[in-house]
């Protein structure tokens, strides 16, 4: 019974320490846990606070993300229409392209033409001024052959006071030379000799 009694004690001397161990242990335990709960409440807090700064990050990109598509909307707007405008403006310059060669070519045709005209005008005022010269040199002929030719007056000899009164009759009256005209340059009087 003594050994009885000595177990007993025995195991209630270890009980007791085990419930002083369970007792340090669940202390420990206690705090870990609540150590733990505190970790997770900073966690949490921190998590929160994360997950608000994600959603305010993702709501400010998703704005942004709108009014980068709003200003890609409005330039792909722009570009189709400076498109059409740079067509357009292709399409007139062509246009005034062609209207300018066609201007040009009428241009050089009307200025061919009025050299054309302006050469033969000029061919015929030479020849009208080389048969005038013709004419006015056949007359000055005729007038130095009829002023050298003694006539059969001149050898009679009047008397001086006869001379002066019939010197200049009606029928031996030069005739009147038709006046040349002045030559207008240097080319049309070398033209006109």
């Amino acid at each position: 019974m003594k050994k009885a009694l000595v177990v007993l004690c025995l195991w209630t001397a270890a009980s007791i320490v085990m419930l002083f161990s369970l007792s340090g242990q669940k202390n420990v335990l206690r705090d870990d846990w609540q150590s733990a709960v505190r970790k997770n409440d900073v966690l949490q807090t921190l998590h929160d606070e994360a997950k608000k700064e994600w959603e305010d990050e993702k709501s400010a990109l998703t704005l942004e993300n709108e009014k980068l598509a709003d200003t890609a909307a409005s330039l792909t707007a722009e570009n189709e229409a400076l498109k059409r405008e740079t067509e357009t403006l292709a399409e007139q310059l062509k246009t005034a392209q062609q209207e300018t060669q066609e201007a040009l070519a009428e241009a050089e045709k009307q200025a061919a033409e009025a050299l054309e005209q302006a050469r033969q005008e000029w061919e015929d005022q030479r020849i009208a001024l080389t048969a005038e010269k013709d004419a006015a040199s056949g007359r000055l002929s005729e007038v130095l052959a009829f002023l050298l030719t003694p006539s059969p007056e001149m050898e009679a000899s009047p008397a001086p006071e006869t001379m002066e009164e019939g010197l200049f009759t009606a029928e031996e009256t030069l005739p009147i030379a038709t006046p040349t005209p002045k030559p207008s340059s240097i080319l049309d009087m070398f033209l006109a000799k």
